[in-house]
C-alpha cells in the first residue's frame, strides 16, 4: 500500500504572485448613496477578480455605479486613473449585473460598447476623463487604482472570496504552513485524492495555490508538528484505505507523502493533541465504519506508535479533544450520527480512554466542537445536527457531565459543520455553521451568557460542508473559511468588526501633549461596549513612525492583564515628540496597532528678578515684586509663583507665598499680600508655571522696607560724667557717648556736641558734623580753670530727623591752688599740703594739684606761696606739674 500511495503522490501547482494593494489614505463619504468610498492604488496588470477579492478583504466591494451621480463621483475619485467597476457578464454573455446584487438599471456605455471585441470582454471599465464605460478583458492595462465601496457596514462578514481547489473537498483546516507569520489553508479533496494548500499573501488573499498527493479518498485533513521539526505537518484520513497518511512539510509549505498508519474502518475525522502529556502531538481518529476511535501516540522521533482502538456509538463522524472534567488531560468527544448521540471518552491522564458516556444530541449530529460558551471555565459541547438543521449546546456541569441541552435552528438544509470563535470581538464565543444543503453559512451570536441568537446567514458556494476560523487578514479578529464539496472550492469570509482602535491610551496623571515625568506611566482602557479581557500587551515607543525599529523602547510582549506600564526605555528629552503604539491580545487574537504620540513638556525658563533687587529700599509695606517673564517652548500659558521672607537676622522664617499670578505683557508683578515689617530686610524669589510643570526658583532678590522716616534711636552720655564730687583736671577733655542707630535702612547719623557754662545752654559752644563712627570728641580749645560746664549731644540723620542724648551731664574744672579737691582755695589747702609733707597725710590727687608755685615739686615753698597768695595778695597759683 505504501508503494501505491507513493505512486499517487503528485503536486499540481498554480502560482499567481501579485503585490499587495497600497492601503488607502482615507474613506470618503458620499451623501447621495450614504456609502463610503476609497481610492486604492494597485500594481500593474491586476485582474478584475484580484481587484474584486482585494476589495472584499478590505471589508467592502469593487465600486458599482447605479446612477449618473454616483458614476460621476467614482470617476472623479479615480482620476486620473482608469478603473474597473464591479459589473460583469462573465456568467452569461450579455447579462450584465453588479456584484453587489444592486439592480442593473443605469448604464454609461461609450458609443458602440459593449461589443465583446475579444470575446472575453466581461468586465466594466470606467474612464475618468468622460465617465464612460467600456467592456474590458480581465486585465486593464491603464488601471492603476481601484475604488472600494462600503455600504452601511452592517453584518458580521463580508465575502466570500472563492478559490478553486480539488474535486469534492470535504475538510478544511488553517495554519501557518510556510512560516511567514500568516495563516494559510489546507483542503482535503475526496475525489482528487489530494490536499490543496492555499498560501496567504499577508492580506487575507490566497494567490498561491498548490495541490499535493494525499493517498486515496482523503476525507479529513488536520495539522500538527508531528515530526517535531518546527513546522506544521498534515495528517489525512484516507476513508477507503482505513489509514492515516502523514504529509511532511519542508518548512516552506511544500508537502511530501510520509508514513501511512493503519486505523479503523473508514476514518473520517482527526484530532491532533497531546493525549498522554509527554509533550508530543498524538492523533485520535474517528472510524465511521467500525464505530470506533483509534489513538496513535507519537514516539517523539517522528513516528506514530501502533493504534489503540476504543469503541464508541454508531457512526462516529466527527471527533475533537478537550479537558471536559478539568483534570488536566484531554478527553475525546465524537459525534455519532447513527444514534444521535455524543460519546465522551474520559482520559485517565496516561492516554487511556476506557471510560465512556453517551449524551443525547438532536437529529444527525455531524460535527462537534468544545468551548466554554457561558464563561464558567468549563468546556461545553457544540454540535451541528445535519438532519434537524440546528445546533445543540450541551452545558458542562463542572465534572464533565452534560445534562442541559439547548437547540438553536439554523437554515433548513443540513448543518454539516460547526465552528466556535469570537467573530464580533465581544469576548463571548460565537458560532458559525456550514449549511451544506442550503449553500449558506449561518452566524449565531452569543449574548455573553451562553445563549445564542441566529443573526444572519450568508450565501456560500455549492455544498459548504466544513468550516474553520482564523484571522486571515491580520486585523485582530477572527474570520472563517469553508470547503464547498460540490463546487470544488474553498471560500473565505472576513469579519467586519475589529478589535483594534477601541482604546483610549493616555499618560497616567498627565496630558499626552505635556508629559512631565522621565518615566511616564502609559495606561489604556477599552472604550465602547467591547469589554474583552486582555491577557497580553505589546507596547513600543519610537522617535518617529517608522516602526522597522522602535528606537526609544522596544520591549517584548508582556503576558499580563495590567492596563498600564511604566516607561523604561532610552532617556526622554524635554520638548521632543515621541510616538507610541499598542496592541493587546484578548486570549484569541491580537488587536490592530493603536498609534498615538506624546510630547515631553519643556520646562519654562527660570525667570529673572526685575525689581526690587540689590538691596533696594522700598517705601511701602506692601511692595510689588516684578519678574522678567519666562519663555516656554510650547507657548503654554504661564503663571507665576512668588515667595518672600525676612532675613534670618530678624527671627525664625515667616514666609508669604502666592501662586497662579497671571503673566503680564513684558514682566509680571505681584503685590505682597500681607504688610511687611518696617525697616526689615527681605529676600524673595519667583518661578514660572506652564500649567504642567514649574521652572526652578529664580535668583534671590533683596530689598529693605522704609515706609516711614524715623529719627535716630536714643543714646546716653558717658564721659565726662557728672562731677559733683570730683574735678576734671584735663582742660582738653575727651567727650564720649553711646552710639545712636538710625532704624531706617542705609540712613546715617552725625553728631553735634553742645558745651555750655550754664544749664540752660544759653552760652554754648557747638561742635557739629561729628562722623557717625566717632561717638567721641577731644577738645581742641582749653577749657577754663575753675569753671562748671554742662554738655549734651544730638544725633541727626540725613533727612534732618534727630534725637538728643537721653541725659545732660555737668562737670567742674580744676581751680588752681585747690590741693584738697574741694573746689575752693583757702587755708584748708595750706593745712592739707603741710599734713601731706610732714604728717604722712593723704597725697593730693593729682599730686601736681599741690604744686602751687609751678616748679614741678611739692614742698614748703608751695605752702609759703599759697599763704602769700591768700593773705598777702601774692601772685595767683600756677599750673603745677609732676
Amino acid at each position: 500500500m505504501g508503494k501505491y500511495l507513493k505512486a499517487l503522490s503528485f503536486a499540481l501547482t498554480t502560482l499567481v504572485i501579485i503585490a499587495l494593494p497600497q492601503l488607502p489614505d482615507a474613506q470618503v463619504y458620499f451623501p447621495f448613496t450614504g456609502h463610503y468610498y476609497e481610492k486604492v492604488l494597485i500594481p500593474p496588470n491586476m485582474t478584475w477578480q484580484q481587484c474584486r477579492d482585494s476589495a472584499i478583504s478590505l471589508g467592502g466591494y469593487l465600486a458599482t455605479a447605479t446612477s449618473k451621480t454616483e458614476n460621476d463621483f467614482i470617476a472623479s475619485l479615480a482620476y486620473p486613473f482608469d478603473t474597473f467597476l464591479g459589473g460583469t457578464d462573465e456568467d452569461s454573455e450579455g447579462n450584465w449585473h453588479w456584484i453587489s446584487i444592486e439592480p442593473w438599471q443605469f448604464t454609461a456605455w461609450r458609443a458602440g460598447e459593449p461589443n465583446n471585441h475579444w470575446e472575453d470582454e466581461d468586465y466594466v471599465g470606467l474612464s475618468p476623463l468622460d465617465s464612460l464605460w467600456n467592456d474590458m478583458r480581465n486585465w486593464f492595462i491603464d488601471a492603476q487604482a481601484m475604488i472600494v465601496e462600503y455600504n452601511d457596514r452592517t453584518g458580521i462578514f463580508v465575502g466570500p472570496i472563492n478559490y478553486g481547489v480539488g474535486s469534492w473537498p470535504w475538510s478544511i483546516c488553517a495554519a501557518d504552513f510556510d512560516n511567514d507569520s500568516d495563516i494559510d489553508l489546507a483542503v482535503a479533496n475526496w475525489e482528487s485524492n489530494s490536499v490543496t494548500i492555499l498560501k496567504n499573501d499577508g492580506s487575507g488573499i490566497f494567490p498561491n495555490i498548490t495541490s499535493f498527493g494525499s493517498g486515496a479518498a482523503p476525507w479529513c485533513v488536520a495539522f500538527g508538528d508531528l515530526d517535531e521539526d518546527g513546522d506544521e505537518d498534515l495528517a489525512v484520513a484516507n476513508y477507503t484505505l482505513s489509514a492515516i497518511t502523514i504529509l511532511e512539510n519542508n518548512s516552506y509549505g511544500i508537502f511530501t507523502i510520509g508514513a501511512t498508519y493503519s486505523v479503523g474502518l473508514n476514518p473520517i475525522s482527526i484530532a491532533v493533541a497531546d493525549f498522554n502529556n509527554d509533550n508530543h502531538s498524538d492523533l485520535a481518529v474517528a472510524n465511521e465504519g467500525s464505530n470506533s476511535i483509534s489513538v496513535l501516540f507519537n514516539s517523539g522521533n517522528g513516528d506514530l506508535l501502533p493504534r489503540v482502538d476504543y469503541g464508541v456509538d454508531s457512526l462516529p463522524i466527527s471527533i475533537c479533544a478537550s479537558d471536559l472534567d478539568n483534570d488536566g488531560d484531554l478527553d475525546l468527544i465524537t459525534a455519532d450520527v447513527g444514534t444521535n448521540n455524543i460519546t465522551v471518552l474520559y482520559n485517565d491522564g496516561l492516554g487511556n480512554f476506557s471510560d465512556r458516556v453517551e449524551f443525547g444530541a438532536h437529529s444527525g449530529p455531524w460535527s462537534v466542537k468544545s468551548h466554554d460558551i457561558n464563561g464558567d471555565n468549563y468546556k461545553d459541547l457544540i454540535v451541528a445536527n445535519v438532519y434537524s438543521s440546528d445546533i445543540s449546546i450541551l452545558i458542562n456541569n463542572g465534572t464533565g457531565q452534560f445534562h442541559s441541552i439547548q437547540n438553536y435552528p439554523v437554515l433548513e438544509g443540513g448543518a454539516y459543520s460547526v465552528e466556535v470563535a469570537d467573530f464580533n470581538n465581544d469576548c463571548a464565543p460565537d458560532i458559525v455553521v456550514a449549511n451544506g444543503d442550503a449553500n449558506s453559512i449561518s452566524f449565531l451570536e452569543n449574548n455573553g451568557t451562553g445563549a445564542f441568537s441566529l443573526i444572519e446567514s450568508y450565501p456560500a458556494d455549492n455544498a459548504p460542508v466544513s468550516i474553520i476560523s482564523a484571522d486571515f487578514n491580520s486585523d485582530g479578529i477572527m474570520d472563517c473559511a469553508v470547503a464547498n464539496a460540490h463546487s470544488g472550492s474553498a471560500s473565505v469570509y472576513f469579519s467586519r468588526k475589529s478589535y483594534g482602535h477601541d482604546f483610549n491610551v493616555s499618560v497616567l496623571g498627565e496630558s499626552s501633549d505635556h508629559v512631565m515625568g522621565t518615566t511616564p506611566i502609559f495606561n489604556w482602557a477599552k472604550i465602547g461596549e467591547n469589554h474583552c479581557a486582555q491577557d497580553t500587551f505589546f507596547l513600543q515607543v519610537g522617535a518617529d513612525t517608522d516602526w522597522a525599529y522602535a528606537e526609544m523602547w522596544n520591549p517584548e510582549p508582556v503576558a499580563s492583564s495590567d492596563t498600564f506600564v511604566t516607561y523604561a526605555g532610552a532617556p526622554l528629552i524635554d520638548g521632543q515628540t515621541y510616538y507610541m503604539r499598542l496592541r493587546v491580545h484578548n486570549g484569541t487574537v491580537w488587536s490592530n496597532w493603536y498609534d498615538t504620540s506624546f510630547h515631553m513638556n519643556s520646562l519654562p525658563s527660570i525667570p529673572e528678578p526685575s525689581s526690587p533687587i540689590n538691596s533696594m529700599v522700598v517705601n511701602t509695606l506692601t511692595p510689588t515684586l516684578y519678574l522678567h517673564n519666562s519663555t516656554d517652548a510650547e507657548d503654554d500659558t504661564l503663571t507665576y509663583d512668588f515667595r518672600i521672607d525676612h532675613h534670618s537676622m530678624f527671627g525664625p522664617p515667616s514666609p508669604i507665598e502666592d501662586s497662579n499670578i497671571a503673566q503680564g505683557a513684558d514682566s509680571t508683578g505681584w503685590t505682597v499680600s500681607a504688610p511687611l515689617t518696617e525697616n526689615w530686610r527681605y529676600l524673595w524669589q519667583g518661578r514660572a508655571f506652564d500649567q504642567y510643570e514649574k521652572s526652578g526658583w529664580s535668583a534671590t532678590g533683596e530689598f529693605y522696607v522704609n515706609a516711614v522716616e524715623e529719627a535716630p534711636w536714643g543714646f546716653g552720655l558717658i564721659m565726662p560724667p557728672d562731677t559733683a564730687g570730683s574735678i576734671v583736671f584735663d582742660m582738653l577733655p575727651r567727650f564720649y557717648w553711646g552710639l545712636s542707630t538710625d532704624p531706617d535702612p542705609f540712613d546715617t547719623v552725625r553728631y553735634t556736641l553742645y558745651l555750655a557754662v550754664d544749664s540752660n545752654f544759653q552760652y554754648v559752644k557747638v561742635i557739629d558734623s561729628i562722623a557717625p563712627s566717632e561717638n567721641q570728641y577731644i577738645a581742641t580749645d582749653s577749657l577754663f580753670f575753675g569753671t562748671q560746664y554742662w554738655w549734651k549731644v544730638k544725633a541727626a540723620d540725613r533727612t534732618g530727623l534727630y534725637t538728643y542724648s537721653s541725659d545732660v551731664k555737668s562737670f567742674r574744672t580744676w581751680k588752681l591752688g585747690d590741693a584738697n579737691g574741694n573746689w575752693a582755695v583757702n587755708i584748708l589747702d595750706v593745712a592739707y599740703i603741710i599734713n601731706f609733707l610732714y604728717n604722712e597725710g593723704p597725697s593730693p590727687v593729682p599730686k601736681y594739684a599741690a604744686d602751687i608755685n609751678g616748679n614741678c615739686a611739692v614742698n614748703i615753698l608751695d605752702v609759703s606761696y599759697l599763704i602769700n597768695y591768700l593773705y598777702k595778695s601774692g601772685p595767683a597759683p600756677k599750673i603745677g606739674c609732676e
